[in-house]
Parts: C-alpha cells; sequence; structure tokens
C-alpha cells in the first residue's frame, strides 16, 4: 500500500506529464498548419510523399546539371583553360 507522500510524488508526476504531452500536442498542431501553409499537406503522410517527390527532382535537375556541366566543358573546356 503506497502512503501519503508516495502517492502526492506519484500524482506530481503524472500532472508533470500530463502537460509535457500538452506541449507535445500543441507543437504537433503548430507543425501541421506550418507544413499546411508552406507546402499544402495536410498529413505526415503526404509531407513524405512531397518529400519523396522533390528529392527525385532535385537527383534529376543534379544529372541534368552535371550532363550540361560535361556538354559545356566538352566544348569550351580547352578553349577557357588557356585564358
Amino acid at each position: 500500500m503506497i502512503d501519503l507522500r508516495e502517492f502526492q510524488r506519484l500524482s506530481d508526476k503524472l500532472e508533470a506529464l500530463k502537460r509535457q504531452a500538452d506541449r507535445a500536442e500543441g507543437a504537433k498542431a503548430q507543425l501541421a498548419e506550418q507544413l499546411k501553409k508552406d507546402f499544402g499537406v495536410d498529413s505526415l503522410a503526404d509531407a513524405k510523399k512531397l518529400l519523396r517527390k522533390l528529392e527525385k527532382e532535385g537527383e534529376k535537375l543534379d544529372r541534368e546539371y552535371r550532363e550540361a556541366l560535361k556538354t559545356f566543358d566538352d566544348k569550351w573546356g580547352d578553349k577557357l583553360e588557356g585564358s
């Protein structure tokens, strides 16, 4: 059986955990609003899908840039090195 001090300690701990959970829930709601505002997504799943899409687009653009740079360097590299 627990005594009054132990009960109070557990009660205080429970209240602290409730406050912590409330803060976490508020932060989660704020982040959800920010995702909606900045990226037009309504859920974490939608945000992850958008992230994957943007990563693929970034990789594609990186490949295109590297190809264009190589083409430029192949065509103009020797002329620029002598400058």
